[in-house]
């Protein structure tokens, strides 16, 4: 909204109006028009309001700058010498705007990104990706896909300027600086048609006697994870055959007898066969887990930090809370 003339800041023993490039605009909306009304619709301001920046205006430039009647307004010679001027200033600035968007369109270079290949991209990830590209369609990104543990040292080194990895594989150090996406759990894998699929949640002495699949890198820290709670519990699982990737997890759980445990939150969206059902066991293991954006903090890559703006904007648009 345009400030009006008495929202004045005071410089010496006179009151000064801040001129603003929007009041510049409704000054050349009302030399243009001649009608005060018109001018304030386009404006989006009320006709008292306008009629009284325009008065601030006068009283700024000391000038007056209108012949009013009832019917219509009209410049006076002062005015005419005004607007002039301010439609060469406007003129400018909106050259240097669209300079400004040129050199934003024009930013150029590589992004390298690493992706986690074990518990696949968020949703709001991917779809800010998109939008950097959109905006700055000169940026190559290249895509490095791994686990987080060998991702994080990948960043670390400056080998990748940024990556999606889960937050409990980065270690505290004063070089990385990360950002929270969306936080993590561990869920079971069901075809839509088994009977567990029926349940909101379901418990890991649900899956006994399930042969159960889980990434082929057994080291992870969701098979650690589920392992370490199954024993405290007392509850045997039995192992399938490890998958190779995603692809396969999915592919098998929906054509066969077999269940799956990951960390994957999106596949919801993109695997009709299959549903994602939340374990009760695991919940209060997974304290504070996220997916987080990770670079490093001396990272000279632009495209870094206009990725983070998106996602901070993107975020905050789906009311997710951002904290440390």
């Amino acid at each position: 909204m345009i400030p009006k003339p008495d929202a004045a800041t005071c410089h010496g023993k006179g009151t000064r109006v801040n001129i603003t490039i929007d009041m510049l605009r409704a000054f050349r909306a009302a030399a243009e028009t001649q009608n005060f009304t018109k001018a304030a619709e386009q404006t989006y301001m009320t006709q008292p309001a306008f009629s009284r920046l325009m008065s601030g205006l006068e009283k700024e430039w000391q000038v007056r700058l209108f012949d009013r009647t009832t019917r219509k307004v009209s410049l006076t010679p002062a005015g005419q010498l005004c607007y002039l001027a301010t439609a060469r200033m406007l003129e400018q600035y909106d050259h240097m705007l669209s300079e400004v968007e040129k050199v934003k369109r024009t930013f150029s270079g590589e992004m390298r990104v690493g992706c986690n290949s074990m518990s696949g991209m968020p949703e709001v990830f991917i779809h800010a990706m998109w939008e950097m590209k959109q905006e700055y369609p000169g940026v190559r990104i290249t895509f490095v896909s791994a686990g987080s543990v060998d991702l994080v040292p990948m960043i670390e080194s400056g080998e990748l300027d940024c990556g999606v990895v889960w937050s409990k594989s980065v270690m505290s150090s004063e070089k990385m600086d990360m950002m929270k996406l969306v936080p993590t759990h561990k869920y079971a894998i069901l075809s839509s048609e088994h009977p567990l699929a029926e349940r909101a949640v379901i418990s890991l002495r649900d899956l006994t006697g399930i042969p159960i699949i889980y990434m082929k890198e057994r080291e992870t820290r969701t098979y650690q994870m589920v392992s370490q709670v199954s024993k405290e519990i007392g509850v045997s699982l039995v192992e399938a055959e490890p998958a190779e990737n995603y692809d396969e997890m999915i592919m098998r759980v929906s054509v066969g007898d077999e269940a799956a445990i990951s960390s994957f939150a999106y596949a919801d969206h993109y695997y009709k066969e299959v549903v994602f059902r939340p374990i009760s066991d695991l919940e209060q293991a997974e304290i504070n887990g996220w997916r987080v954006l990770v670079w490093r903090r001396d990272n000279q890559n632009e495209g870094v930090q206009t990725l983070c703006t998106i996602l901070e904007r993107n975020l905050a648009a789906s009311s997710l809370t951002l904290t440390e």
